[in-house]
């Protein structure tokens, strides 16, 4: 469950980690199931204490809205879906900011929630200026009598496997390693709206979203071959999508079109979870619609060939 800090009851038999854990990739699945393993041996509560809104739009370098990889509902989906017993919301605020590593342990973790073991990574730092680290926390596990255990540094293909390195690289619309480092395709969930049905008119018909989810990071522009979560639908339908402006009708605002592959049916209103798989070519400004309904049927090859193996 979803527990705002000041919901929770207090349980000394928690196993508990700290941090935003945005996307959930692969190296904090490797952390959550190495705790979510030890607490099931124990009989404990595998608990992620995080924190809302993300620390960074509070005390970054630039305050304000940042690119974010999920949701806090689509971060617990992911959680859920590993095993994890709990998610605890902390409300993030420039006063909360100021506490001290040692206030966080012991007035958080150990007063308020309850602690029999506290996961780190190999270079996690908390509290007031980062200053906390593994020393501080055996200390105080020593002090407290829990448990404090490390997860050391996961690399893939010599790079470190981070959030800020994955939003790289879905800004650089490399989204096959996206996919190799969250463990699936990355996602932007939308409501489909009304368009000016220009699809149509050229033989592909394609569901319009507004992109109204302002905080979740936004691939870099162009031609995506696309899966689909559809309401109703057991599996997942195949497409592609354009992700951009429309520089042939002279469109300026941004928006997503998804064109799905066999598909019929009136999803207006519906809301749709959109999986980026790869990025076919870049957007591009046609003569007219000729022009642009060749390029099409090319990118539809494409895409579908992409997805036969997706």
């Amino acid at each position: 469950m979803i527990t705002p800090l000041k919901d929770v009851q207090y349980h000394k038999n928690r196993a508990i980690t700290v941090g935003t854990f945005d996307g959930v990739h692969i190296g904090h699945q490797a952390l959550l199931k190495h705790l979510i393993q030890a607490a099931n041996q124990k009989n404990s509560i595998s608990t992620l204490v995080t924190f809302d809104p993300h620390p960074r739009e509070v005390i970054g370098s630039t305050k304000g809205p940042i690119c974010l990889l999920s949701s806090l509902q689509e971060r617990y989906a992911k959680l859920r879906a590993l095993g994890l017993d709990e998610m605890v919301v902390i409300p993030f605020t420039r006063s909360f900011s100021l506490k001290s590593s040692t206030e966080f342990i012991e007035e958080v973790l150990v007063q308020s929630i309850g602690c029999q073991e506290l996961w780190i990574g190999y270079d996690h730092h908390y509290g007031k200026d980062r200053e906390g680290g593994y020393p501080l926390a055996v200390e105080l596990g020593e002090k407290h009598h829990f448990k404090v255990s490390v997860f050391p540094e996961l690399t893939q293909d010599e790079h470190e496997v981070s959030s800020t390195v994955i939003r790289k690289a879905i800004h650089d619309g490399d989204m096959t390693a996206v996919t190799k480092m969250l463990g699936q395709p990355y996602v932007l969930q939308e409501t489909v709206i009304m368009g000016d049905k220009r699809g149509r008119t050229l033989g592909y018909p394609t569901l319009n979203f507004g992109l109204t989810e302002r905080k979740k990071c936004l691939p870099k522009s162009g031609v995506y071959a696309v899966l689909c979560e559809v309401q109703g639908e057991a599996e997942l339908v195949k497409g592609m999508a354009n992700l951009g402006v429309r520089p042939t009708f002279g469109a300026s605002t941004p928006n997503l079109e998804v064109h799905l592959f066999d598909y019929q049916g009136d999803l207006y209103g519906t809301e749709c979870r959109v999986h980026f798989v790869q990025r076919i070519r870049d957007e591009q400004s046609f003569d007219g619609p000729i022009a642009l309904v060749e390029q099409l049927q090319k990118d539809e090859v494409e895409a579908r060939k992409t997805l036969e193996t997706a």
